[in-house]
């Protein structure tokens, strides 16, 4: 046992009580009910390290074990946990009802080719039962014989098993009838009696899970610029997987978090919980026993209460329709803004530039100043889609990528398929920047006659203060104070200006801004 803090920090100095004893079943008011007898403790101060308990089981059956301490405000916080220690035995029903069998397995989950062993506990001793695999629908049976309280079955999983399959065990037999007390009675003849348990073990696909590593060519390029992803395929067992096929997709990853989404893994929706797929109906259910007090006289027949013979296997049930859902991509393909864009300039001409002009923002002298600066305007935050590449004899596929002119961080997303049966995903990033980029954030619509500030964001990635000189242009716009301005911008940190303007007419605005500092420079149209 170990205290721990809400982040998960080991706790030292902690007062803790351990509780622990066997849960006995008596009859009461006409029912059962549980008392903890053989109560054991065990007190202690909690340290760096793990403490040990030890526990004694002198007797078979359910045993409780329950941890208390406080905090520094005397705030309680309790752990409980069961365990079944093998050789007890559960309360005997005085009614023909079905009873539980509980199946413990020794592991969570089991991989094809392993042997699941299932520790069977009966309440029916000695007793006829039937093990039943089913998997939508009835797999296998088997038949056996419970001479104790207690047995281990096996079940050989295969692969046919994945993602889970259901084991179910059926027992009848005859047990003791009881008297007004509760306790049994060896002078009253043995009733029939049924029960019933069932267990889903879990099969994980990892064999059919493929490792698909994204690595993009840089991990940091510009805006502009192109540049590579390269995926690989690996099978289970770490070896290259030939002629897979994989679908890529370079998202911008302000657009995802908008709606906080995840690309949903394939491995997951093709290898869903399947049901046990078996109903049952027990005509033992339907016996009716006559009153013990009333043997030796003219015994009536009494009705008990029974439940309904039916047992729904609702397990593992999903939902195909949320399944689904939860596997649709965004139209990351549309335009972030409504307002994208447009050249200045004709569709066939090339790539507007912005020169800075004394007279609007003052430069240092350097000879970079008066170089053009070419305007970023392709923020279309869909960089690339490439919906089936294959990969070669080594797991390798890769795509070329063009990226947009935004700064900021993309996405890249692969899913894999091999063979109809083997499936992965995997994602990594790719940031596009500038050593001094220039980020306008302009209104999404004006109304003729408005007056407004144009705020622009200037941020400096290199790790010395910039000398910054931005100025701005538009058509169907007025400014109204100066387009140009210099301005100090720390080392690694962002600055905002500000220009004033008024509309001119109705219709579409346009306008560039662009900012220089030395050889570093940027704009935006």
């Amino acid at each position: 046992m170990i205290a721990s803090d809400v982040d998960g920090k080991v706790t030292a100095n902690r007062p803790v009580k351990v509780r622990a004893g066997r849960i006995k079943y008596s009859w009461k008011g006409g029912q059962y009910v549980e008392e903890v007898v053989d109560e054991q403790s065990c007190d202690f101060m909690t340290t760096a390290e793990e403490h040990k308990c030890t526990i004694q089981t002198k007797e078979g059956g359910t045993y409780r074990i329950s941890a208390t301490t406080t905090d520094d405000s005397g705030r309680l916080n309790y752990t409980e946990m069961t365990r079944w220690v093998s050789g007890g035995k559960q309360p005997i029903a005085r009614t023909v009802t079905m009873e539980n069998v509980d199946l413990i397995p020794d592991k969570d989950e089991y991989r094809p080719g392993e042997t699941a062993e299932i520790l069977v506990r009966s309440p029916i001793v000695p007793a006829e039962a039937v093990m039943s695999i089913r998997r939508n629908g009835m797999v296998e049976q088997k038949r056996f014989r419970m001479e104790e309280s207690t047995t281990v079955v096996t079940v050989p999983i295969k692969s046919g098993h994945i993602p889970n399959v259901w084991v179910s065990i059926d027992l009848v037999g005859q047990s003791p009838r009881l008297d007004a007390k509760g306790e049994p009675d060896d002078s009253l003849p043995t009733r029939p009696s049924i029960a019933s348990g069932d267990i889903n073990l879990q099969v994980p696909p990892y064999e059919r899970t493929l490792d698909v590593e994204v690595t993009p060519a840089a991990a940091k390029t510009e805006p502009g610029a192109q540049t590579s992803v390269s995926v690989k395929v690996l099978d289970a067992s770490g070896k290259p997987v030939q002629n897979a096929e994989v679908a890529i997709v370079v998202v911008d990853e302000a657009i995802l978090s908008l709606s906080g989404y995840k690309m949903a893994n394939p491995v997951s929706l093709f290898y869903q919980q399947r049901q046990a797929g078996v109903n049952e109906k027990h005509s033992r259910l339907s016996v009716e026993l006559i009153d013990p007090t009333n043997f030796g006289s003219n015994a009536n027949v009494t009705s008990v209460k029974k439940p309904s013979p039916k047992r729904s296997k609702s397990k593992g049930s999903f939902d195909k329709k949320e399944a689904m859902k939860s596997a649709e991509m965004p139209a990351a393909a549309a335009p972030a803004e409504e307002a994208v864009a447009e050249r200045m300039e004709a569709d066939e001409a090339p790539a507007p530039v912005l020169g800075m002009m004394a007279n609007e923002a003052p430069g240092d002298g350097e000879a970079g100043d008066n170089a053009p600066i070419a305007v970023r305007s392709n923020f279309n935050p869909l960089a690339g889609f490439f919906p089936a590449v294959k990969t070669d004899a080594k797991g390798m596929t890769t795509a070329n990528v063009k990226m947009p002119d935004n700064l900021t961080r993309y996405r890249v997303m692969a899913v894999a398929v091999e063979g109809g049966k083997r499936f992965g995903h995997g994602d990594s990033n790719v940031t596009a920047r500038l050593p001094l980029m220039v980020r306008p954030s302009a209104p999404r619509f004006l109304n003729f006659g408005d007056k407004f500030e144009l705020p622009i964001v200037l941020q400096n990635q290199t790790d010395a203060p910039l000398q910054v000189s931005v100025a701005t242009r538009a058509s169907n716009l007025a400014y109204t104070g100066a387009t140009g301005l210099m301005v100090t911008v720390p080392a690694n940190e962002r600055v905002e200006v500000r220009f004033p303007a008024t509309t001119e007419e109705a219709g579409r605005a346009r306008f560039q801004v662009g900012a220089s500092a030395g050889a570093w420079s940027d704009a935006a149209e």
